[in-house]
């Protein structure tokens, strides 16, 4: 595990979402509220169990949020 980064205090709350840091590439910034639940669904899909309808359209919205720091190249 890295060590966390502790950068400059925002003056809005930053969401979950793609985020940018200067000039550098987008990235994806998940707020810890959402990263845990993330984490437990993946990890219930890698154990092979089923998941329900709302696991399924979360893991889903996790699928849109990595893929819209997207600059170039095809999208999902």
């Amino acid at each position: 595990m890295q060590d966390i980064r502790v950068l400059p205090e925002q003056q809005t709350r930053v969401e979950t979402g793609p985020t940018r840091f200067g000039e550098d590439w987008t990235g994806v910034f998940i707020r810890g509220d959402a990263a845990l639940p993330h984490a437990m669904q993946l990890q219930r899909m890698m154990n092979g169990e089923v998941i329900g309808p709302v696991e399924r359209m979360q893991i889903e919205s996790l699928i849109a949020v990595l893929a819209s720091c997207v600059e170039c190249g095809p999208r999902l």
